[in-house]
C-alpha cells in the first residue's frame, strides 16, 4: 500500500458488511440453540450413567480388594500354626492358646490398617470351627448371627454375601491338608460402601446398593425410600437411563447397574429437573446478539488499525534483521567460547587422568609404588625432626594365584578390591595408632602386595598392633559373588630408623620379612630381623640353580610301586621327580615345584618327566613282559594354558610309543580352572589311550559333579584319611564313604600312605583296589624298581599277603 492511499473499503460498505454477518451469526446461533437442546438432554442422561457407572466399578473394584484381603488372610503363618500344632496333638494348655491369641492379634491388626478415608472398612474378623464355635475374633467379644453359619462356601476364592439385617459378608472356607477346618468371616462396614456409593457424586441424587431381588442394602443415612419408589426401581431395565413418575417423589430420572458380585446393583436416581434444566431460547438470543455486537465493532476496529500496523511491521521487519544479524554473530561468538572451554576441560581432564594414572592403581583406586615411595620419603624426613618412628608394612596375600587360576581373574580382582577397601577401613580407627595412618599412605605395590605406611609410633610394637589389627579383618569370610572366600595374608614389617636409613633399604627389608612370613606358612606377621635378607638371597639362588638343572642332567625319577591289595601283585608306578644337586644334595620337591610353578619352567620340567617315563615303561615292558602302567603328575599350571593334550601326543609320537601304559595325576585344583577347556583335554587325553587319576581325594573341593562332568578313572585316597586308620573312627567314616561312591561310580580306588599292616587289611575289607606306601616299597630309580619287583614277587608278596595275620606286633609297622 502506497504512503497516501486510502483503503479500498468506506464506512457505509464496512458498516452493510458487519450488518449482513450480524444477520447471518444471529441466525446460525438461534439454530444451534434449537438442536442443541435436544443434545444437552443426552448428555445429561449419558452423563448421569457414566457417573453411576463410575461408583459401580469402584465399588466393584472395592468388594475385589476385601476377597483380596481374605486370601491374604488364608495364606497367613498365624492361621497355619495354630493347625499344624492342633495337628501334632498340641493342646490349649500347651501352645495352641498362644496361638489363638496371634490369630486374634492378626485381624486387630488388619482391622487397624484396613481404614478407609471415612472410617474402618470391617466391623468385625472371625474364624469359626465348622461346628459353629469362634475360634478367634476381633474385636475380641464379637460373635456371628445366631442360628446363622455357611455352608461350605468356595473351592476357589472368596465370595461376597448378604446376611442377616441387611449386611455385606466377605466369606471364604479355610482347608488344611485338604480338609475344611474353618470359616474365614468379615463383616463389611455400611459406612465404607456409603462412601463408595457417594464419592464423585455431583449434584443432587441418591445412589443404592441392592441385592438381587431388589430390596436395599445401603443406602444415604437421609435417604426416604419409600414403597412406591422400591416398587419401581425393582422393574427398572439394567444399563438404560429411564424417567419414572412416582407418587410424592416427582418425576425421577434413575439407572440401574449390575456389579457382577452376588447379584448386587446399584441404583443411581436423581431428580429430573436437576438432570434436565433447561436454559431458555432467549437468554440464548440476547447472548448472540451480543457476542454479534462485539464482533461487528472489533472488526471495525481491526480494519482502522491495520494500516498502522503495516507501517509498523516494514519497521519491525527492518529491527527484526538487524536482530538476526546479530544473534548470528554473538550464536559464533558463543560457540567459540564454548569450543575453547571444552578444549580446557579436556586438557584439564586429561591432566588429572595422566596423574592418576601415573600415581594411583587402575583397580583398587589406591596410591601406586610412586606415589607411596613419595610419601615415605618425606614422613622418614619429618621423622628425622622428632623423637617419633615410621614403619613400613608389607601385605602379602597367601595362596592368591590359586584364586586366579581356579577361579578366574575376575574373582581376584574382586578380591583385591575387598581388601584395599578393608584396609581404608582399619587404618580410620580411633585409636591412637590408627589415626596417625592417612588414607594417602596405604599403596598397592603390584599383584597381590600392598604397603602400609604408620607415621608417629614410639616402638615397633605399636606397629605389630597395626598389623594385628589388620590380619583379623582380613581373616573373614568374604562373598565375591556367588563365591565364599576366607583370605588370609602374609605381612612384614621393617621398622625406620632402625631397619633402614633410606627408602630402598626399609622397602627391601619390609619385603624380606614379609617373604618369612609366607615361608612359614603364611597368615602371620614378621618383624624384619637382619638373617632374613640371607633366606631371600637362598630363594633366588635356588632359582638360577633351578633354571641350568636340565642342562646338567641333574634331575632324576624314582618310581613307587601300587600294589592290588587282593592279590598282592604290582598294579602301576608313580612317577616322582627328583633333584639331585652337585652343592645342596637332594633337593625337595616342595621347594622346587612351587619356584618352577611361578618362574614357568614347569612346562619344560614336565615334558623332561614325560619322556623320560615313557622311555622307562618301553624299557620295562621290554625287560619283563609285563604291561605295568606308569603314572605322572600334571600342575594345575600345565592344564591352564590349554595344551597338555597336544604336548603328550607330540611326545608319543617322539618317543615312538603306540599303546601308551601311562596315566596321568591332576588334582582337583585342575577341574575348577576353565572346566569346558579342561574337559576337553581330559577326554582327548583318554582318546590317546592314557586313564586320569585324581589324586589327593578329599583335600580340597570334592565337589561331586566334577566325578559325573570329567573322566574320571582313578580316585586317589590322601594319606592324611589313611594314616589314622584303623583307630581313628572320623578317618575310617571317610575312607569308607570314598570307598563306596568310587565303587558305584565303576572307579579304581588307590589309598595312598598305607605303612600298616592294619591298615591294608583295613583297606582290603572296605573293598579298596590298590595301594601305595612305605609298607609296600618306597620310591627308588628304575634299576632298582626292577631289583625291588623280583624281590617282591619271590618273597615279600608271599609273606606280608599269605602270613601277615602271624608276624610280631614289631614287624607289622613300617618307619
Amino acid at each position: 500500500m502506497g504512503r497516501g492511499r486510502r483503503p479500498v473499503w468506506g464506512s457505509v460498505g464496512l458498516l452493510g458488511v458487519a450488518s449482513a454477518a450480524l444477520i447471518l451469526n444471529l441466525a446460525f446461533l438461534l439454530f444451534q440453540i434449537h438442536y442443541a437442546e435436544g443434545e444437552l438432554q443426552a448428555a445429561a442422561g449419558r452423563q448421569l450413567r457414566q457417573e453411576a457407572q463410575k461408583r459401580s466399578e469402584a465399588l466393584g473394584q472395592f468388594f475385589q480388594e476385601r476377597r483380596m484381603d481374605l486370601l491374604d488372610l488364608r495364606q497367613a503363618r498365624a492361621i497355619r500354626a495354630y493347625f499344624e500344632n492342633k495337628a501334632l496333638g498340641m493342646t490349649e494348655r500347651y501352645g495352641l492358646r498362644a496361638s489363638v491369641v496371634q490369630i486374634r492379634m492378626l485381624f486387630e491388626d488388619v482391622l487397624q490398617r484396613r481404614r478407609a478415608r471415612r472410617g474402618a472398612l470391617y466391623e468385625a474378623l472371625a474364624l469359626v470351627l465348622p461346628d459353629g464355635v469362634v475360634l478367634a475374633a476381633a474385636p475380641g467379644d464379637w460373635k456371628p448371627p445366631r442360628g446363622w453359619l455357611p455352608p461350605a462356601i468356595d473351592v476357589d476364592g472368596p465370595v461376597i454375601r448378604p446376611g442377616p439385617g441387611r449386611t455385606l459378608w466377605v466369606l471364604t472356607d479355610y482347608r488344611f491338608k485338604g480338609r475344611l477346618a474353618g470359616h474365614l468371616l468379615a463383616k463389611l462396614s455400611p459406612g465404607a460402601i456409603r462412601a463408595y456409593l457417594h464419592d464423585g457424586r455431583r449434584g443432587v441424587g441418591t445412589d443404592l446398593l441392592v441385592d438381587e431381588k431388589g430390596r436395599p442394602l445401603v443406602a444415604p443415612v437421609h435417604a426416604a425410600l419409600t414403597r412406591p419408589l422400591l416398587q419401581r426401581l425393582r422393574a427398572l431395565p439394567a444399563g438404560e437411563v429411564a424417567t419414572l413418575a412416582v407418587e410424592g417423589e416427582g418425576r425421577l430420572v434413575a439407572v440401574r447397574l449390575p456389579l457382577g458380585v452376588a447379584g448386587l446393583q446399584v441404583v443411581a436416581t436423581a431428580p429430573y429437573d436437576a438432570v434436565y434444566a433447561q436454559r431458555p431460547l432467549r437468554y440464548g438470543f440476547w447472548v448472540s446478539l451480543g457476542l454479534s455486537l462485539v464482533l461487528g465493532l472489533s472488526w471495525l476496529a481491526i480494519l482502522r488499525y491495520w494500516r498502522a500496523n503495516q507501517l509498523l511491521n516494514v519497521r519491525v521487519a527492518r529491527a527484526e534483521r538487524q536482530k538476526g544479524r546479530l544473534r548470528g554473530e554473538n550464536a559464533a561468538l558463543a560457540r567459540e567460547v564454548e569450543r575453547r572451554q571444552q578444549a580446557e576441560r579436556r586438557l584439564q581432564e586429561a591432566l588429572r587422568e595422566a596423574h592418576m594414572l601415573a600415581h594411583y592403581d587402575c583397580l583398587t583406586g589406591l596410591p601406586n609404588r610412586r606415589l607411596f615411595r613419595s610419601s615415605l620419603e618425606q614422613a622418614m624426613a619429618r621423622c628425622g625432626e622428632g623423637p617419633g618412628q615410621v614403619a613400613l608394612l608389607v601385605l602379602d596375600l597367601d595362596r592368591f594365584n590359586r584364586v586366579n587360576d581356579t577361579l578366574g581373574h575376575s574373582v581376584g580382582d574382586a578380591l583385591l578390591e575387598w581388601v584395599a577397601h578393608i584396609l581404608q577401613e582399619c587404618l580410620r580407627g580411633t585409636d591412637t595408632v590408627g589415626r596417625v595412618a592417612a588414607a594417602s599412605d596405604v599403596a598397592r605395590q603390584a599383584g597381590d602386595e600392598f604397603m602400609i605406611l604408620v607415621q608417629g609410633i614410639r616402638r615397633p610394637e605399636d606397629a605389630l598392633h597395626v598389623a594385628r589389627r589388620i590380619l583379623h579383618a582380613l581373616q573373614r569370610p568374604v562373598r565375591l559373588g556367588d563365591i565364599e572366600l576366607t583370605p588370609s595374608a602374609s605381612i612384614g614389617i621393617a621398622v625406620y630408623p632402625e631397619h633402614g636409613t633410606d627408602v630402598e633399604t626399609l622397602m627391601k627389608n619390609a619385603d624380606a620379612a614379609v617373604h618369612a612370613a609366607k615361608a612359614k606358612g603364611g597368615g602371620r606377621i614378621e618383624l624384619y630381623e637382619p638373617n632374613l635378607n640371607a633366606s631371600g638371597v637362598e630363594v633366588l639362588s635356588l632359582e638360577a640353580d633351578l633354571r641350568h638343572a636340565l642342562e646338567r642332567e641333574e634331575f632324576e625319577v624314582h618310581y613307587q610301586p601300587k600294589l592290588n591289595l587282593r592279590t598282592g601283585q604290582p598294579g602301576g608306578v608313580e612317577a616322582l621327580l627328583r633333584w639331585r644337586h652337585p652343592r645342596r644334595g637332594m633337593v625337595s620337591p616342595m621347594a622346587f615345584i612351587p619356584i618352577a610353578e611361578e618362574t614357568g619352567l614347569i612346562t619344560e620340567l614336565s615334558d623332561w618327566l614325560l619322556r623320560q617315563v615313557l622311555h622307562d615303561s618301553r624299557w620295562w615292558h621290554e625287560r619283563t613282559g609285563m604291561a605295568l602302567r606308569f603314572a605322572a603328575n600334571i600342575s594345575c599350571r600345565e592344564f591352564c594354558e590349554g595344551d597338555v593334550a597336544a604336548r603328550i601326543e607330540r611326545l608319543l609320537r617322539e618317543t615312538g610309543t603306540e599303546r601308551p601304559l601311562l596315566d596321568v595325576e591332576l588334582t582337583e585344583s585342575v577341574l575348577l580352572h576353565n572346566t569346558e577347556l579342561t574337559r576337553a583335554e581330559l577326554v582327548r587325553l583318554r582318546e590317546l589311550g592314557l586313564r586320569m587319576h585324581l589324586d589327593d581325594f578329599g583335600t580340597g573341593y570334592s565337589a561331586l559333579s566334577y566325578l559325573k562332568r570329567f573322566p574320571i578313572d582313578v580316585l586317589k585316597i590322601d594319606r592324611s584319611f589313611v594314616n589314622g586308620l584303623p583307630a581313628d573312627e572320623s578317618d575310617a567314616e571317610i575312607v569308607r564313604a570314598v570307598v563306596a561312591l568310587g565303587t558305584s561310580l565303576g572307579m579304581t580306588l588307590v589309598a595312598e600312605g598305607v605303612e600298616t599292616v592294619e591298615q591294608l587289611y583295613y583297606l582290603r575289607r572296605l573293598g579298596c583296589h590298590e595301594g601305595q606306601g612305605y609298607l609296600f616299597g618306597r620310591p627308588v630309580p628304575l634299576p632298582q624298581l626292577l631289583e625291588w619287583f623280583r624281590a617282591w614277587m619271590s618273597q615279600g608278596r608271599r609273606q606280608l599277603f599269605m602270613g601277615a595275620a602271624d608276624w610280631p606286633q614289631s614287624r607289622r609297622t613300617v618307619a
